[in-house]
């Protein structure tokens, strides 16, 4: 039999794992997104790609805002900046990942590309 006490040890560990899953994967779909748009298509001929990854992106934050929104007892917009920024966090990370030795280079590259361009 499972006493209250370790279902909620058990709750709260899934909880971090959910959480956890889910800013990893807000964070890589994100990411894809975006270096999808930059270096695949370099134009709008896909944008379904980018709007479903970004859409997916959006509502993994709404989903992980609605879960600590109660735990953190903040409003709905606070908590959503908060993880809204983390996930940001996450992009550049996965970013740096990725790319390693060649991230300075890359991302210079992207400014200077997009500041001629528009």
């Amino acid at each position: 039999m499972i006493l209250p006490t370790e279902f909620q040890k058990f709750n709260s560990a899934l909880r971090t794992l959910v959480l956890c899953l889910c800013f990893g994967i807000a964070s890589v779909a994100l990411f894809l997104g975006i270096a999808i748009h930059f270096f695949v298509f370099k134009r709008d001929e896909h944008g379904l790609i980018l709007l479903s990854l970004s859409f997916l992106a959006l509502l993994l934050d709404i989903g992980i805002t609605w879960i600590l929104r109660s735990f953190v007892q903040r409003t709905f917009a606070q908590v959503f900046i908060a993880v809204s920024g983390a996930i940001l966090i996450g992009v550049v990370l996965v970013s740096v990942a990725i790319w390693r030795g060649h991230w300075i280079e890359l991302v210079s590259g992207i400014f200077r590309s997009t500041a001629t361009t528009r």
